[in-house]
């Protein structure tokens, strides 16, 4: 295409994305689902056996909501043999905008460029803004840097217009997690902020922009940047605006950041600015960062103490160990004394080993299996420690100590400086540790085979010369039961083509195998809860049997049978999620069976969802998580099934190794 028709074509799309928009139209028939309907029911059954084919004629269908469960169904089984059903919806469903608006986010689900001139062309017709906003949000899954750019020179947008605002803002970001950005783009973001009058949905996922777009570059925008948080009184926007306010690196933004930090009630900012001063210097940061690792909240100076592993100087290492001395929370504490062994210099080796034998001499007089797990982890940052970490991996151990014990093994086996942290003793080093890393994949410990995998794919390492043979990882393939193994069996596949120079193919798509209990769902109803009970407090959860319902049956029947009593919180990541239903305790835990992904048009724009954990689309099984905080990265990738209705000030306490007492059907 040549210049003068591509400006023609930019023109005439800026003229349908900036025209006026009509107030939507009423519905006029109800789009509930109705359990007890067979055409509902097969509906369901369709979308959970993945059958574009059959769903097709769905989306044509005489009654609303038939049409409606089809769309909603496009989206999670994102096949592109179901576009052309979408956009008649989209074009021809004149009477329901929840359906068009529905069909523009299954187009976006499905990422295909293909749906973008549809957008483009039924934008200037479209009486509702809510599809409007839809599409908005639609061409940023599927669209490329010139629809970017369309985006970013949108100009007539006010406050009030809160749909249109909100698709703009989201467009925009899922541009960034794509990584496409653009200055335009970063600019409409600001400008976006800066509106009086802001909605807080919007400046949430404006703000989530610039936590999260990568390669912008936030310097020139310091003064709007630095007013806009001042500004914010909410800490969903406040907490990412934080780390946007930081990424300008400039004077007058650390100091705002630091006397916010001073003042600042809500632990989640706090962690953001205490995370986000790695775009300043040392010296600046240092102060702020060691009152950090003293906070009140365990999560603050879990992020302080990592800070200072990440950033720490050599000259300061003696200082951390005595720092960390004051610290109670065992995993910062662990992540301080890992910062001092880290930056301590190789050279060094005497002192890198007191540090070390500090941790060992602790080792054994905790019984809490996670802080062991943590020590490894700290202790790994001493190379010549590897001997201690296998033997606790290789024995009779928790695989939470297993599986970070082999993490630890594989980072120093991949360390940028291996021969440099070795010496002389590096070949010696090297043998010994690869020997532990076909240890592990004989092992059959699903972690453990992944994490070694992982490592004989690295192409600095130069397996494919150094592996006299490979029939011990197929032998471990073999012994691996589908589809409960799925996530490793694909590790180990990808490992054996990269080793015999291969291409790396895509990973299988999980088969149909799991039925969802009809005659339990239709017990359940929108409402219906869960309550799980901690030494820490009880959080109850509504769960969403109508926009989840495969995942919300699985849930509730693994409640009633009590699966869920008694195991642990394997995961807590500051400022992010708290996980648990991990039958292993590690995260790699699963049973025999997988359930479907479910993309309803549900946003992770607050904190207390529940959603579901999984290695990719389809593989979902037990595992679960409850937010912190709004992650709309999340969105249309990780299935959400409920929220919390009581208990967030729970949920914010939770740390790895909570045991979950029970969790009862409410």
């Amino acid at each position: 295409m040549n210049r003068k028709n591509l400006f023609i074509l930019l023109g005439i799309s800026i003229l349908f994305l900036l025209s006026s928009c009509r107030p939507s139209e009423p519905k006029t028939e109800s789009l509930a689902m109705d359990w007890a309907d067979p055409e509902i029911i097969k509906l369901l059954d369709i979308q959970d056996k993945r059958s574009a084919e059959d769903l097709i004629p769905f989306l044509n269908h005489e009654k609303a909501n038939y049409r409606y469960f089809a769309a909603n169904a496009a989206a999670s089984m994102q096949d592109k043999a179901l576009i052309p059903g979408l956009v008649k919806q989209l074009q021809n469903d004149t009477l329901y905008e929840d359906i068009r608006a529905l069909s523009a986010y299954a187009l976006g689900q499905i990422g295909d460029p293909s749906a973008i001139p549809t957008f483009t062309n039924l934008f200037r017709s479209e009486k509702s803004r809510k599809v409007q906003g839809a599409m908005l949000e639609a061409v940023g899954r599927c669209g490329d840097l010139p629809q970017l750019e369309l985006l970013g020179n949108i100009k007539t947008y006010q406050s009030q217009d809160t749909a249109l605002l909100t698709g703009l803002a989201r467009g925009i970001y899922r541009f960034a997690l794509r990584k496409k950005t653009s200055t335009l783009g970063t600019k409409k973001i600001i400008d976006i902020l800066l509106t009086p009058g802001l909605d807080l949905e919007t400046r949430t996922i404006a703000s989530a922009y610039l936590q999260r777009a990568k390669d912008i570059d936030l310097k020139p925008f310091e003064a709007s940047l630095n007013s806009i948080f001042i500004a914010e009184n909410n800490p969903n926007a406040k907490m990412n605006q934080a780390v946007g306010l930081a990424r300008t690196g400039g004077a007058q933004a650390f100091e705002t950041l630091r006397k916010t930090y001073e003042v600042e009630k809500d632990y989640r900012v706090r962690n953001n600015i205490i995370g986000s001063l790695k775009h300043f210097s040392y010296e600046q940061a240092k102060d702020l960062a060691l009152r950090a690792s003293l906070d009140t909240h365990p999560m603050v100076a879990l992020t302080a103490a990592n800070y200072f592993k990440n950033n720490g100087t050599s000259e300061d290492a003696g200082f951390y160990f005595e720092e960390a001395q004051k610290i109670k929370h065992w995993r910062a504490k662990q992540a301080m004394l890992g910062a001092v062994i880290k930056n301590t210099a190789y050279r060094s080796s005497r002192t890198r080993n007191f540090f070390s034998n500090k941790i060992k001499m602790q080792y054994d007089s905790t019984s809490n299996v996670y802080e062991q797990a943590a020590m490894l982890t700290a202790i790994a940052e001493n190379g010549f420690e590897f001997p201690f970490i296998a033997e606790k991996v290789f024995g009779n151990s928790h695989p939470a100590i297993r599986t970070t014990g082999m993490d630890a093994l594989a980072n120093i086996r991949q360390h940028k400086d291996f021969k440099r942290m070795f010496g002389t003793y590096y070949r010696i080093a090297e043998n010994k540790i690869d020997g532990f890393l076909k240890q592990a994949v004989n092992s059959g410990d699903v972690a453990m085979m992944d994490i070694a995998a992982g490592v004989y794919r690295n192409p600095d390492l130069d397996y494919k010369s150094r592996l006299d043979s490979l029939d011990f990882i197929s032998q471990a393939i073999n012994k691996l039961e589908l589809p409960r193994d799925t996530e490793t069996a694909y590790s180990l596949q990808k490992t054996l083509d990269f080793l015999n120079g291969k291409p790396e193919k895509e990973s299988a798509k999980p088969s149909y195998n799991h039925p969802i209990d009809m005659e339990l769902l239709t017990k359940l109803t929108e409402g219906s809860g869960v309550e799980i009970k901690t030494a820490k407090g009880n959080i109850q959860l509504e769960l969403y049997p109508d926009l989840a319902p495969g995942t919300v049956v699985n849930f509730a029947r693994l409640v009633i049978d009590g699966y869920y009593n008694g195991k642990n919180v394997h995961r807590v990541v500051p400022n992010f999620v708290a996980q648990g239903g991990c039958p292993r305790g590690d995260g790699w835990g699963s049973e025999s069976y997988s359930i479907r992904s479910e993309f309803s048009p549900l946003y992770y724009d607050d904190a207390g969802y529940i959603g579901m954990a999984s290695a990719g689309k389809d593989t979902e099984c037990a595992q679960w998580f409850i937010t912190h905080s709004p992650t709309p990265h999340l969105d249309g990738r990780y299935t959400i099934f409920g929220k919390v209705t009581n208990g967030m000030d729970v949920v914010h306490q939770l740390e790895i190794g909570d045991l979950i007492e029970q969790i009862e059907m409410k």
